[in-house]
């Protein structure tokens, strides 16, 4: 038997009001949660042609990608040598940088949504045991889930630096006792160890001694923050983890962080990868040895 016309009009209209009245009942999303990210952008200067071993030039089209991807609320920046030329990497956001870098004018960032309210950072020399040192930058910022103290770090690098970096371990937490709570603690520890101190040893010691004052690590969920050389310096680029995060053990953030490398690492998946002239990993050779350590905390 024929359908009429009129019958199948009817018929995809009431289907029609059927879809938009159950689309209308579906339950909302889901509150936001808050992200923020940690990286150290391997002597950042904002220009493509520079050449220098420990200073190369970034694809600034390539980092501006990821950190759109990224999309956090905030970023906690390290090793900027230039921070207003990350201003046109980040619209929509406010940069404010430490008043000092350390011997190499390694700054540290804090970038967030303009729609967040702050406290002026401030630029503690708390770990700036002597002039080439680092100091660290906080910051109380309004965020999704509350107010939170943000601090960033950048200490002592390599094997030799071990002993400054106990040093600066024990003025720092010092300072974070006087931090209101929430607390994020985040950045490049450079926790490599020393000739007799495993890396892993030194990263249990940074988290028995920020225990005693309730902040506590969050493991990523990949083992590894960064690439480096290697003892061989040939195209294979070995993982290591020097970037971490601390929080209190208190809410908004107990049981409510997950921690997880990008870029490199992700796609790595911590595992051994190759960079050379003819074939590079560009994220490697053209953005950072670090990856951004991405910081997601439950709404």
């Amino acid at each position: 038997m024929a359908i009429s016309r009129r019958t199948l009009l009817v018929g995809a209209a009431t289907w029609t009001a059927v879809g938009a009245h159950a689309w209308w009942r579906r339950p909302p999303p889901p509150p936001r949660g808050t992200r923020l990210v940690s990286w150290n952008l391997r002597n950042f200067s904002g220009r493509s042609d520079a050449t220098s071993r420990h200073a190369p030039g970034h694809d600034l089209e390539r980092l501006a990608g990821h950190l759109e991807v990224l999309d956090a609320d905030v970023y906690c920046f390290q090793e900027v040598l230039e921070p207003s030329a990350l201003e046109p990497l980040l619209p929509g956001f406010r940069l404010e940088a430490s008043e000092t870098g350390g011997g190499h004018g390694q700054h540290l960032v804090i970038a967030r949504r303009r729609d967040l309210a702050a406290t002026p950072a401030r630029t503690d020399p708390c770990t700036a045991l002597t002039p080439r040192l680092r100091p660290v930058l906080s910051q109380r910022i309004a965020l999704p889930l509350g107010q939170v103290s943000v601090a960033v770090v950048h200490l002592k690098a390599s094997q030799r630096g071990f002993e400054v970096r106990r040093a600066q371990r024990a003025a720092l937490v010092q300072r974070l006792r006087s931090l209101p709570t929430p607390r994020l603690v985040v950045g490049d520890f450079n926790t490599t160890g020393s000739t007799v101190v495993s890396s892993q040893a030194e990263i249990a010691s940074w988290a028995d001694a920020l225990s005693q004052v309730d902040l506590h690590r969050v493991t990523p969920a990949e083992p590894c923050t960064a690439y480096w050389e290697g003892a061989r310096f040939d195209r294979f680029k070995e993982p290591s983890t020097l970037d971490h995060v601390f929080v209190d053990g208190a809410p908004p953030f107990a049981s409510a962080v997950r921690v997880a490398p990008g870029t490199l690492c992700d796609r790595h998946h911590c595992g051994v990868l190759s960079s050379t002239d003819a074939y590079p990993d560009l994220d490697y050779e053209r953005v950072s040895d670090h990856c951004p350590l991405v910081i997601d905390v439950s709404a």
